[in-house]
């Protein structure tokens, strides 16, 4: 079995995610090898749409980190070895009632491609 650490970051309350396969699904690797890529490189072939997302907690920031190395082992898991990042944001889930205020809490999701490059492009 593959291993990948999980990592936890004290505020984030959940994480979820989605694949959507759309070419060829390749043997596992381990998610440490996966890179994110900035622009569509060449001779590339894209493996599936994915999708990961994390509530929001003491820091927005850790939870978009986590919300990318969600999207590193769902692409591993599939035989991706790059993640193309093409959307991300938050939006408001549900409200939670505290010491009489009502505080919102936001999901921050970020939306790739799992890609396979061959080891010439790399």
């Amino acid at each position: 079995m593959i291993g990948c650490s999980t990592i936890i970051f004290g505020g984030c309350a959940t994480a979820s995610s989605a694949v959507i396969v759309t070419g060829t699904v390749r043997p596992p690797i381990d998610c440490s090898e996966v890179q994110i890529v900035a622009s569509m490189p060449e001779n590339c072939e894209v493996i599936a749409m994915i999708k990961a997302s994390s509530d929001v907690g003491f820091n927005e920031q850790q939870c978009y980190d986590y919300a990318i190395e969600e999207l590193k082992i769902r692409a591993a898991g599939i035989g991706g070895n790059a993640v193309l990042i093409e959307n991300m944001g938050s939006r408001t889930e549900a409200y939670i009632y505290s010491n009489g205020y009502m505080i919102p809490t936001e999901e921050h999701f970020i939306v790739g491609k799992a890609l396979y490059i061959p080891a010439s492009g790399l």
